[in-house]
């Protein structure tokens, strides 16, 4: 009798903590899939929990940006649902086993003999400070502007400045740095002689450097897509090995038959410490002007290894021709 009643109270007590269900993780309910009252069988789900405190983002980059991105890199973001005011601070942990196009529903299935190239998307996965999501909370499905930061892994240095880029009526360019953050021996170094390099080019005869058939040699490689469009893209090679040429591609808006991007490497080095210069320029087309819109610069050096420079433009006014550039600077 004892025994049997003990295994009733212990049954009791079993079903009692039963009747409350606990999540393996903290968080909010985003989905509830029942009622109050309704029975629900062992092994269905209930609801969806998002821990809010441990999201991540994942970053849907292009493949050619990808070249200089790897695990553990720093990576600033921000959400559109509080504006650029507020930055988010996180690392790469991972990318993704394929693209998005091979994991869709019904993959494509392009034909070997397609001559159109479609660029193709990695989700790249970045965690998030937990402090700032603690201040900041975000949301499943929000949308993000994502920067990384690059890097010299043999130095382990790195900087950030935010400079205000002017450009007289007669092509003269200027820099006023507005916040610098980071190693100075990369300001000096790397940031400062880039900028100092940009400006002394102006000096040269522009005709001499222009993406023209005067200089370059140009063969038309297909379309590709970008933002939704297609544009034209172009092998363009240096008809001489000329300081400030360069090999690769250029791609060209169909409407205005302006650059879009401009990718490759350069022909000529400007110093002999340096071994190699790869860059690629992407331009935003306002008001019939191609304006930059990101630098990426990697130099590889005969003492320190390799170099990366990232720079942004944002806030452009055509009418001062005045530029904020935000350079992202090397380790």
């Amino acid at each position: 009798m004892v025994l049997a009643a003990k295994a009733k109270l212990a049954s009791a007590q079993l079903e009692i903590d039963r009747a409350v269900v606990r999540a393996p993780v903290s968080g909010i309910v985003a989905r509830r899939q029942v009622q109050i009252g309704q029975r629900v069988a062992a092994g269905s789900a209930v609801m969806t929990i998002v821990p809010i405190d441990k999201v991540y983002v994942d970053a849907n980059f292009k493949e050619r940006q990808l070249r200089r991105v790897h695990a553990g890199q720093a990576a600033t973001l921000t959400a559109d649902i509080y504006g650029g005011g507020v930055e988010y601070h996180g690392k790469v942990v991972g990318f993704s086993g394929g693209t998005g196009a091979a994991f869709a529903l019904i993959p494509a299935q392009n034909a070997t003999g397609n001559w159109i190239k479609v660029v193709q998307r990695l989700p790249v996965r970045i965690a998030l400070d937990p402090k700032e999501l603690a201040e900041h909370p975000l949301r499943v499905g929000l949308s993000m502007e994502v920067e990384i930061n690059a890097e010299v892994p043999k130095l382990h240095e790195s900087a950030r400045m935010l400079a205000l880029r002017r450009i007289s009526k007669i092509g003269r360019i200027t820099y006023e740095v507005l916040r610098f953050e980071g190693d100075r021996r990369i300001k000096n170094d790397v940031i400062a002689r880039y900028l100092t390099a940009e400006s002394e080019a102006q000096k040269t005869e522009p005709a001499s450097l222009a993406v023209t058939p005067v200089n370059y040699k140009f063969k038309f490689t297909g379309l590709v897509d970008r933002e939704g469009r297609n544009v034209y893209v172009f092998r363009v090679s240096p008809r001489k090995k000329r300081t400030g040429l360069y090999v690769g591609e250029l791609w060209l808006d169909p409407s205005t038959h302006l650059p879009v991007r401009e990718s490759g490497r350069l022909v000529k080095n400007p110093s002999i410490f340096v071994s190699r210069i790869e860059f690629v320029r992407d331009y935003q087309i306002v008001d019939g002007v191609a304006l930059p819109r990101r630098i990426e610069t990697s130099v590889s050096t005969r003492l320190v290894g390799k170099a990366t420079l990232s720079i942004a433009f944002s806030s452009v006014s055509l009418a001062a021709q005045t530029e904020v550039a935000r350079s992202g600077g090397s380790q």
